[in-house]
């Protein structure tokens, strides 16, 4: 598939991986000063490692960016060929699990398509249906659009280790299992684990029923991640979590290639 710019474009317009994604529980965090605080210190702490990351990798891209701002995160990776593409969408991946590893769940959606950064602007094409798709995604994951999965259709690489797929509803999100090492492992089964056990607490402690509801409904989706780490890690390693959700590879057509 031959990405083209459309007629008129500007020409400072770059194709880009682009993410939009928000953080789970953001308003809760930050009705108490004392959470506030605890939770600023993790985006912090993800915002510095996620820098880091992509200081490493911008000697293969153009331009990348990445921003915190209320409780959204915008990530933008331009790219010239299918290989800069998923490499574009590992970056991505990483830089999820840079947030996860200090307890914050971004959910939200990756797109393809022109992009423009500058220092005070983000505006395109790209980032405009990444966030489209953001205001629909409910579990903590970075799904794909549409078009960028129909982009990796094509994609001649094995996309096991980039891209899983929700059984479902048949939706595909970025598969960050791969980029663990032992390490990391343990400290996102603790994540994961403690997630859980505070807002099972707190569904508890609902003062009415639909305070209740509220927090079983974050739960579901706390258990949804752990129902993907179970599926990424193997028996040896899984959580004693569960929200029955079921999950596969991603699965695409050998040989094709983009033009």
């Amino acid at each position: 598939m031959r990405l083209k710019k459309p007629k008129g474009a500007d020409g400072r317009m770059l194709d880009s991986i682009v993410v939009f994604a928000d953080a789970l529980g953001t308003k809760n965090h930050l009705r108490d000063p004392k959470t506030a605080v605890d939770f600023v210190s993790k985006i912090r702490a993800s915002s510095d490692a996620a820098a880091k990351r992509l200081a490493v990798a911008e000697r293969l891209f153009k331009m990348m960016s990445h921003r915190w701002f209320s409780d959204c995160f915008c990530l933008s990776v331009s790219f010239q060929d299918q290989q800069g593409i998923l490499e574009a969408l590992k970056i991505a991946a990483q830089l999820q699990l840079e947030f996860l590893l200090n307890g914050v769940f971004l959910r939200g959606g990756v797109a393809v398509g022109l992009h423009y950064h500058s220092e005070h602007i983000d505006l395109g094409p790209a980032l405009a249906e990444a966030a489209e798709l953001e205001k629909v995604c409910k579990n903590p994951a970075i799904f794909l659009t549409q078009r960028l999965v129909d982009c990796l259709r094509h994609a001649s690489s094995d996309l096991t280790d980039l891209v899983a797929t929700c059984q479902g509803d048949g939706s595909c999100f970025l598969n960050f299992f791969p980029l663990l090492d032992p390490t990391a492992r343990r400290t996102a089964r603790e994540r994961i684990t403690t997630a859980i056990e505070l807002v099972t607490i707190g569904a508890n402690q609902g003062v009415d029923d639909d305070a209740r509801k509220m927090v079983e409904g974050q739960r579901q989706k706390y258990l949804w991640l752990a129902d993907y780490f179970n599926y990424a890690s193997g028996a040896a390693t899984k959580l004693q979590f569960s929200g029955g959700h079921q999950f596969c590879s991603f699965s695409c057509p050998r040989g094709a290639d983009f033009e």
